[in-house]
């Protein structure tokens, strides 16, 4: 969880101390991720780190995405914390024990528990375009549209991939015999690389980068800093100039292989086995929760994705495809 952790909250903590013109005043422990000013402290750890749950005492505390920690690990914080707990977080699983113990049994009966809507129309730190696309939901799909528009809770029905486990990133099997990695290009889109590992009918899947906005000369500099030189890349088929380019570069890029029926032969190929992403792998995870059967004029799911949240989805296809061919090895 550590390396999320830096991508998401810690950044954004350290990019704000820069912007305030305070960052020189504080005393920053990378090893730690600790920030020190005049004998106070601010600590970031994941929560899988269960010697920070269960350590020091803390004065407030601000949990991010609450709805990805357990009960268990929210009773471990709120025991050892002296003044006020925070949690932030999407309303999109009304099973969470955010909404049953908190909102409903905290608020409604010890009314000990203040609960704040922020919805996008009061956020001032979206840009305009992340904006416009969250509005634009309601065109696409109202249960989307009613949690991440309107700060509604609703349990998402229609998902493609509703069923996947977490695991720590330190257990992903990165020497097994079965892997490569599997890219899905974009540019307003994401382009995603996921390192996906197939094993005993389980797909194990790591993210490697999530991002808008990349050129060519961008992806070709984050594959320069992974670790996929002599690897197997298998990339969106109709993405041609760009997989000639990254050839140029003297990788082992290639398209995945595309056919009648491929979209919903690989979806039904991808449901067949067993899912497991590592817990920095936030932003696929993210899409997953998203991505859902269009729907008709009744209301019933239909047999075609919704054309939005799929890039991950469209890669993790990609690499089930390539490494469940019939008595093939695939070593990178």
């Amino acid at each position: 969880m550590l390396p999320a952790l830096k991508d998401t909250v810690l950044r954004d903590f350290i990019n704000y101390l820069t912007e305030m013109g305070v960052a020189d005043y504080v005393d920053h422990l990378k090893t730690r991720n600790t920030f020190e000013y005049n004998n106070r402290v601010v600590t970031f750890f994941p929560a899988t780190d269960e010697s920070r749950l269960k350590g020091r005492q803390n004065d407030f505390v601000w949990i991010n995405e609450a709805t990805d920690l357990s009960w268990y690990e929210f009773q471990q914080l709120i025991m050892r914390t002296g003044g006020c707990l925070w949690c932030d977080y999407n309303p999109d699983n009304p099973d969470s024990w955010v909404k049953t113990e908190l909102e409903e049994k905290r608020l409604e009966k010890r009314k000990d528990v203040n609960l704040m809507i922020s919805t996008v129309l009061m956020n001032p730190f979206l840009s305009d375009s992340q904006r416009e696309e969250i509005n634009n939901l309601a065109d696409y799909d109202n249960e989307l549209y009613e949690v991440y528009t309107l700060g509604n809770w609703v349990k998402f029905k229609g998902l493609i991939f509703p069923n996947w486990d977490i695991i720590e990133s330190k257990d992903f099997p990165s020497n097994a015999l079965k892997q490569c990695y599997a890219m899905d290009i974009g540019y307003n889109d994401a382009t995603v690389l996921l390192h996906v590992v197939l094993q005993d009918k389980t797909l194990f899947i790591d993210e490697v980068f999530h991002e808008t906005g990349l050129t060519t000369a961008d992806v070709i500099k984050l594959l320069d800093e992974s670790p996929v030189r002599n690897s197997r890349i298998i990339a969106d088929a109709q993405a041609k100039s760009f997989i000639e380019e990254i050839k140029r570069r003297k990788y082992r890029i290639r398209p995945c292989k595309k056919g009648p029926d491929s979209l919903l032969n690989g979806i039904k190929k991808v449901k067949s086995l067993k899912l497991k992403i590592t817990d920095r792998s936030l932003k696929t995870m993210q899409e997953l929760k998203r991505f859902k059967w269009k729907k008709d004029k009744n209301g019933d799911d239909t047999d075609e994705p919704l054309n939005r949240y799929k890039n991950a989805p469209d890669a993790i296809r990609y690499g089930a495809m390539y490494l469940t061919k019939t008595n093939t090895i695939r070593m990178i």
